[in-house]
């Protein structure tokens, strides 16, 4: 339960709002539903934060999926001694 009582408790808060946490704890029970609010608005952050990396991750698996089909393309063709194929715009 130590997690509960340390906002910090590896939940990536900022430091400002980490220590606008503490003060408010630090003032009594009366404080709990600025601290609730505070919790709440981190969550959002963390979400939002979560959505963006989401999309880097399924752009990141999409460029994979190309390379393999190109790195499977090329081994399946013979050398020719031909320059390779142009980059497609786009693509990097």
């Amino acid at each position: 339960m130590a997690g509960l009582r340390d906002p910090a408790a590896r939940n990536g808060m900022p430091i400002a709002d980490i220590a606008t946490f503490v003060g408010l704890a630090m003032r009594g029970v009366e404080t709990v539903p600025q601290r609730l609010g505070l919790l709440e608005a981190h969550r959002q952050a963390v979400e939002a934060q979560w959505r963006e990396v989401r999309g880097h991750l399924r752009l990141i698996k999409a460029k994979i999926g190309y390379y393999r089909k190109l790195v499977a393309a090329a081994s399946a063709e013979p050398d020719t001694g031909a320059p390779p194929a142009p980059h497609v715009k786009g693509r990097c």
